[in-house]
């Protein structure tokens, strides 16, 4: 690109009018294609700015992931100890959140 415009250069000097509208023409044609070509590595659907959107998602979902793996596994061991009846506190707290019942020394306060 440099020889190109020293060349450019040179050609102002003598002043041949076709040679200067060719070189003139092809100076435009690549800054053009340079310009497209940099826009679309930017802003383009495969550009930096897309790739910096999929790494930020990424991220994002693998944090999720990672957070409902562990609750799935705490989920995992409070259905083992309910199913082998092992733990009776679980139990009791599982049958009254899903099937309202109540011991009969429970207290029931309504509010409005």
């Amino acid at each position: 690109m440099i020889r190109f415009y020293r060349y450019f250069r040179s050609l102002l000097f003598k002043a041949n009018y076709q040679e200067l509208l060719i070189s003139s023409s092809l100076l435009i044609f690549f800054l053009f294609i340079n310009f497209f070509a940099l826009t679309n590595l930017i802003y383009s659907s495969r550009g930096m700015l897309s790739l910096n959107n999929l790494n930020y998602e990424i991220a994002f979902n693998t944090k999720e992931l990672q957070k409902i793996k562990s609750d799935n596994a705490t989920m995992e061991i409070k259905i083992k100890n309910i199913v082998e009846f092992k733990d009776s506190d679980l139990m009791d707290q599982t049958i009254r959140e899903y099937l309202g019942y109540a011991q009969e020394d429970d207290y029931i306060i309504k509010l409005n």
